[in-house]
């Protein structure tokens, strides 16, 4: 018989590889703080990326609601084997790492504040659509699951 710390830990590790298999989504919560945190009150360009299969395609699309409800002008580009894959499956692209642009900071303040696990990545192995790109990929989990 397992102690109740040890069924916790049990039932938390089960949560845990299970979320694993699930479409990833923006809770209510998460989408109203990237609306308010996210707000931009002149026209800022942002371009999604997102892979091929998995839920990334529902996740952008996630993003993009919440984000144009922002104020953003949002643009989509599907792409099927990205050059680099953050390992959050979700990345903020730049042109320079060295020069974050003033929008580039406020969209990733603005993803952290939702609890969003995100990378920064320069852009530069990708055609750069807008001064900032949200890139969306497959986890590592979903790529290799166990």
């Amino acid at each position: 018989m397992a102690t109740p710390a040890e069924a916790k830990a049990r039932i938390e590790a089960l949560e845990q590889w299970l979320r694993r298999f699930e479409p990833r989504q923006l809770t209510g919560d998460q989408q109203k703080i990237l609306r308010e945190r996210g707000r931009v009150y002149e026209h800022q360009e942002l371009t999604i990326i997102f892979e091929t299969g998995s839920d990334c395609a529902t996740y952008a699309a996630a993003f993009e609601a919440a984000l144009r409800e922002a104020g953003w002008n949002v643009h989509n580009w599907q792409i099927v084997n990205p050059p680099h894959r953050p390992s959050s499956g979700i990345a903020v692209q730049v042109p320079d790492l060295n020069n974050i642009p003033r929008e580039a900071e406020l969209l990733r303040t603005a993803l952290v504040a939702a609890h969003v696990d995100i990378e920064l990545l320069n852009m530069k192995d990708f055609p750069p659509k807008s001064p900032v790109q949200l890139l969306i990929t497959a986890t590592a989990y979903s790529l290799h699951p166990g």
